[in-house]
């Protein structure tokens, strides 16, 4: 939506769909200040990108409502795309894994092109590490039992693999839980989860949510084999880094901020975005 006051270096304007959890998209919103000062030398206010952000954190929990079909995202997503819109938005990136599995449904109302986070981060790890055989993947139950990332790894000759899991969450044997859940949302205290990194603790407590998953990381390589491991949920974006696992980590928000500089300065055009019927749709 450009106009006599648009960015001479960033001419399209990203919009950012936050709150999924609020401390996530803040950590994105670094990312891009980061990546623009490492890639394009920003160094004054005037070098960094524009964007608009719409925090919505009373949307329902996203591995919940893929499990309850009461529990309705639509509405809340669909208002944050159009708020984005009417802020000028060229462009939308949603910073939360797990959301992508409701966009299909709602592909249609979408009014703006999206940058679709499995789609980048697949073309990602196969254009870096063409010769991968095996991914491990860091992410919610959500993300893991309705496929997102294993329909597109599978049909381009990866397996993905990622810890045990279980839906008894009592099980000592259910790493999901004791080493990916906890760390997001901390454990069950009087049957309601406490703690995590969605409150704000990213590496309080013994062990730690980063002790957590460097845990779960190493897992992944030492009993799974996994040549590259993938954080694939916003929260562990947070606290996990390159030096967290003994093989290289693609961190799916780094790719995706990637992507939104690319496409915010012009040097990936919006057409190039895959469309939504590439969209991997949720396993029922």
């Amino acid at each position: 939506m450009s106009d006599d006051l648009s960015h001479p270096k960033f001419p399209l304007i990203p919009g950012i769909v936050g709150g999924l959890g609020p401390f996530a998209h803040v950590g994105f919103e670094r990312r891009l200040l980061e990546l623009s000062a490492k890639r394009f030398g920003a160094d004054g206010d005037a070098d960094f990108p524009e964007w608009v952000v719409s925090s919505v954190p009373q949307i329902p929990v996203r591995s919940e409502a893929l499990a309850d079909r009461t529990l309705d995202l639509k509405p809340y997503l669909l208002r944050s795309f159009r708020r984005l819109w009417n802020a000028g938005a060229d462009f939308l990136a949603v910073i939360c894994n797990t959301a992508h599995a409701f966009l299909p449904a709602i592909a249609d109302e979408i009014p703006l092109p999206l940058v679709h986070v499995v789609t980048e981060t697949v073309d990602y790890v196969l254009r870096n590490y063409p010769s991968v055989k095996r991914v491990g993947l860091l992410a919610t139950t959500g993300t893991c039992r309705f496929g997102l990332f294993s329909q597109i790894f599978a049909a381009r000759g990866v397996e993905l693999v990622y810890p045990p899991d279980s839906e008894d969450e009592s099980d000592p044997s259910n790493l999901m839980e004791r080493l990916i859940m906890q760390a997001i949302y901390g454990p069950y205290i009087n049957g309601k989860r406490s703690g995590g990194i969605k409150s704000g603790r990213l590496d309080v407590g013994d062990p730690s949510p980063r002790d957590l998953l460097r845990q779960a990381a190493t897992f992944l390589v030492e009993q799974q084999a996994a040549e590259v491991v993938i954080p694939a949920c916003s929260e562990i974006s947070l606290v996990m880094g390159s030096d967290d696992a003994p093989v290289p980590i693609v961190d799916t928000m780094d790719v995706l901020a990637l992507a939104v500089l690319d496409l915010a300065r012009g040097e990936r055009s919006l057409q190039d975005l895959p469309s939504p019927d590439a969209w991997p749709e949720p396993k029922r």
